[in-house]
């Protein structure tokens, strides 16, 4: 997708929440993915959605938050839609202001799993919340390196094939957890294609180029994410 076209998309979704009461408050649980989405805040449903996010923020700390947070969080909210955006910081590992792959099997994404489930017994045990897993975006390493001043940041693109099939892997086991829920492809919203060969073939890929450094999401496109969620939000969170 490109800017110009992320703009007719956003003109044609449109949450459907008017005449509707709300019954339950949305909690979005992130990283920094989640902070970019709050800067764009701007309608009423939007500014309902109470964002539970910190930068560079990993799984297993935000399930030691959850934790230690929830029971008083159910006390001043009631009931609760929880939305976890969780992942990215966990795929990749940091050295000094560089990142590179964490893991070249999967063990990062079993293990991210296990982290999910954590945290849908700690949901399980409030009967005033339900939980929906959000599925990662695709994300460049070689990006993120170059736009830190790496001084060969095309010698990471294998560590971003790997990643984009974790990523791949990681979002097929979230389609597995939400059981009764379905999460927004944010990935979709990223992904180009081309002919070659005289036009007899397509290939397909992501237009890193919407993202401010490999990872963050430019303005339009936190926008159309944000979005995203809260057509989700309107039918979870409201009711006739």
């Amino acid at each position: 997708m490109s800017k110009p076209n992320i703009q007719k998309v956003l003109a044609q979704l449109k949450p459907d929440f008017e005449e509707k009461r709300q019954i339950s408050t949305p909690v979005l649980l992130s990283d920094s993915k989640g902070s970019c989405l709050k800067r764009e805040v701007s309608t009423d449903l939007e500014s309902e959605i109470k964002f539970w996010c910190k930068g560079g923020q990993k799984t297993h700390d935000a399930v030691q938050w959850l934790r230690q947070n929830i029971r008083h969080k159910v006390r001043h909210y009631g009931k609760l839609q929880l939305y976890v955006w969780l992942g990215t910081c966990d795929l990749t590992i940091k050295s000094g202001k560089f990142t590179s792959i964490r893991s070249t099997n999967n063990d990062t994404v079993d293990y991210l799993v296990s982290k999910y489930q954590e945290i849908i017994s700690i949901v399980n045990e409030y009967r005033d919340i339900s939980v929906t897993f959000l599925e990662i975006p695709s994300y460049s390493i070689s990006k993120w390196n170059k736009s830190r001043c790496h001084q060969n940041p095309e010698n990471f693109r294998e560590d971003d094939r790997l990643l984009e099939s974790q990523v791949e892997l990681l979002n097929e086991h979230i389609r597995s957890l939400n059981l009764t829920t379905r999460s927004p492809k944010f990935s979709l919203d990223l992904r180009r294609n081309r002919r070659v060969n005289k036009g007899k073939k397509t290939i397909y890929y992501f237009n890193y180029e919407l993202y401010k450094d490999g990872v963050h999401p430019c303005s339009s496109l936190a926008k159309l994410w944000l979005r995203r969620l809260t057509l989700l939000i309107a039918k979870d969170c409201y009711s006739t």
